[in-house]
């Protein structure tokens, strides 16, 4: 019995460590998504919540229908070398657009970057805005001293439109506040939360070896005694 409580012990810890990884890990795989219309001035307040510190990423998305194209949004082909440069260079970075983040005692401008990404929508990114007087160029790495930081918890921002291209002036699109697990790319800090993306996997033998303890837990059971009826039974004669 001593060897199965143990074995009841070490089956707890291991749900709840699971329990608790698939949890952060749900919460650090949810992007927050907020709708704008690009008119100028146009603001929304949207709220971020972190298990633990990160920096924010920013992202938009654009309707598309199938086949759709769009090249006001621009075309990710760049000229020359951003290693010797530093600036990646469009000869068509799209329409520009530039938003207004206001937060933790914070504001930056972030400008979107030409289309990167194709789907049923259409991805712009977003960097903090560095004015060299070239609307072509874009700076790159982008500098990531100059994002917001997301501490722990809850984070309230206001997204305020500060310039938009007259081909966009007016679409309603979506901000994305990216998570910091994904598949594909973790966040610093979070890279032993990105391994509880496949808690179910651990959940399937954590539930088998719960099954197998509670056998065996009923079978080492102790018997209940059962009492037997002490009245005569029907016919008999009480002895003198």
């Amino acid at each position: 019995m001593r060897r199965l409580r143990t074995h009841w012990i070490v089956w707890s810890s291991l749900v709840i460590v699971v329990g608790t990884g698939a949890i952060i890990s749900s919460l650090s795989s949810s992007p927050t998504i907020t709708s704008i219309e690009l008119v100028p001035n146009a603001s929304v307040n949207v709220s971020v919540f972190r298990p633990l510190p990160d920096a924010i990423r920013l992202s938009m998305e654009f309707e598309r229908h199938k086949g759709q194209k769009r090249p006001e949004l621009g075309e990710h082909t760049y000229r020359g070398d951003w290693r010797q440069t530093g600036f990646l260079d469009f000869p068509n970075p799209g329409a520009p657009i530039k938003l207004l983040v206001r937060g933790e005692g914070k504001e930056v401008v972030y400008e979107a970057m030409p289309a990167g990404s194709y789907g049923t929508t259409i991805g712009r990114t977003l960097i903090p805005f560095v004015d060299d007087e070239n609307t072509n160029r874009f700076q790159w790495p982008p500098d990531l001293t100059l994002r917001h930081n997301l501490p722990a918890g809850y984070s309230d921002f206001v997204i305020t439109v500060q310039e938009v291209g007259s081909q966009l002036k007016g679409e309603k699109v979506d901000i994305i506040i990216e998570p910091p697990v994904t598949f594909k790319t973790v966040a610093p800090r979070y890279g032993y939360i990105w391994w509880f993306i496949f808690w179910p996997l651990y959940a399937l033998p954590l539930s088998v070896y719960g099954l197998v303890l509670l056998w065996g837990s009923i079978r080492h059971s102790p018997n209940i005694p059962v009492e037997r009826d002490a009245s005569p039974q029907s016919g008999s004669r009480p002895s003198p």
